[in-house]
């Protein structure tokens, strides 16, 4: 009977002291208030958005390696173009052995404000190609021929020749007016496009005439006004000044990427030890589970040792 009660009073002890440990480990988790109270629902919480935040750790890694890629082409003068626009200027020069242009990389805006209004209008057009009108017909031609097999759509191939002998000087204050080239195809085009969309300084002028634009891409025609979506003319293309936009645009977005990489890794840090503390905890509660029963089998012994004693 001795040797029972000795050996239930270690097990007692042994599981109050993993009690007490359990207690800390309760108060630690409690910095943590969003946590499930619940030490098995916190094993799986816990797991889970470890493995939730190793994914998302690892997407933000590839991110940055992906906007540093793209800085890095920024700083060599290449822009991340559309792709249909891309396979489609690869294709002609390497079928027909012929320069080809995407028209933002033969034009400037030569006055900073109306940068964006440009670049809004103009939208797709801005990856639209340029190429010498003897290219025209065959380019034409490797286009239909190859734009199902490549999906190739929505990428604009000027007609060089029209467009230089039916040229027309822009209307005075228009858009075109603030957009050069030394190119004559491009200037040409560029003034078909934006030589009738009259500049207007603010929203209240856009009525006086049949198409106009504000600095802030607000565009009136048809009889009704609407808004560009910012999107299209937040990142920049046209010149040199469109290269150093997405250059300072990149660099800001590499910034963010990497704030971003430090907080998902501290996260990560602690949600393992959060892990670590839940599958210790989930241990000890099913000792601490059985102190009831241990205490109430070491007072039957101690019951039954004063009962020998006293016979």
């Amino acid at each position: 009977i001795s040797l029972e009660l000795t050996s239930l009073e270690n097990e007692v002890n042994r599981v109050k002291t993993k009690q007490v440990q359990l207690g800390r480990i309760a108060e630690a988790l409690s910095a943590w208030p969003e946590l499930p109270k619940d030490f098995s629902e916190l094993n799986f919480f816990s797991r889970t958005q470890k493995e939730k935040n190793e994914s998302e750790l690892k997407s933000k890694k590839e991110q940055g390696e992906e906007l540093q890629n793209l800085l890095k082409d920024l700083k060599q003068g290449v822009k991340a173009v559309p792709k249909e626009a891309k396979i489609l200027r690869e294709l002609i020069e390497d079928q027909l052995r012929c320069p080809v242009f995407f028209l933002f990389e033969l034009i400037e805006v030569t006055q900073t404000e109306w940068q964006s209004a440009v670049e809004g209008y103009l939208n797709t057009r801005r990856f639209d190609l340029i190429l010498a009108p003897e290219y025209f017909q065959r380019a034409l031609k490797l286009y239909e021929q190859q734009k199902r097999q490549l999906n190739i759509h929505g990428v604009g191939l000027v007609d060089t020749e029209k467009t230089l002998k039916t040229h027309r000087t822009p209307q005075k204050g228009s858009l075109a007016e603030v957009v050069s080239s030394t190119n004559d195809y491009a200037q040409a085009y560029a003034d078909f496009i934006m030589g009738d969309i009259i500049r207007c300084d603010n929203e209240l002028e856009l009525k006086t005439y049949n198409r106009s634009i504000t600095p802030s891409c607000m565009v009136y025609q048809g009889n009704a006004v609407r808004q560009t979506p910012f999107h299209i003319f937040d990142t920049w293309f046209i010149g040199s000044r469109g290269t150093q936009r997405q250059i300072e645009q990149t660099q800001q977005a590499i910034e963010k990427c990497h704030e971003s990489f430090l907080a998902l890794a501290e996260t990560l840090k602690k949600l393992g030890a959060i892990l670590k503390l839940a599958e210790e905890a989930q241990n000890l509660w099913q000792a601490v589970n059985r102190l009831a029963e241990l205490e109430h089998e070491l007072r039957l012994a101690q019951q039954e040792k004063e009962s020998f004693l006293l016979n």
